[in-house]
């Protein structure tokens, strides 16, 4: 199992299931911007961790996005939005 923190590189196929996650959390970042490379952690959650209308109500929301195969422990830490 990976455990994925602010500076892992994502799995491309890890990525579409955060993505789908994120979605079902009201995140409305489009598909075209899921281009089957590996990202940053911290790029892929960027809006979940921001202080706007796609903001993720709390961190443990965040960190149960994850399945069998890996798992997410962010804090929004570097989110110049989330600093507080």
């Amino acid at each position: 199992m990976t455990t994925y923190t602010e500076t892992s590189m994502v799995k491309p196929e890890h990525i579409r299931i955060i993505d789908e996650q994120l979605k079902d959390l009201g995140s409305k970042v489009q598909d075209s911007c899921l281009d089957g490379q590996e990202h940053s952690l911290a790029n892929v959650l960027h809006l979940a961790c921001g202080g706007g209308s796609f903001e993720v109500s709390s961190l443990e929301t965040l960190n149960g996005i994850g399945n069998s195969h890996f798992s997410i422990q962010c804090t929004c830490q570097n989110s110049v939005t989330r600093a507080r």
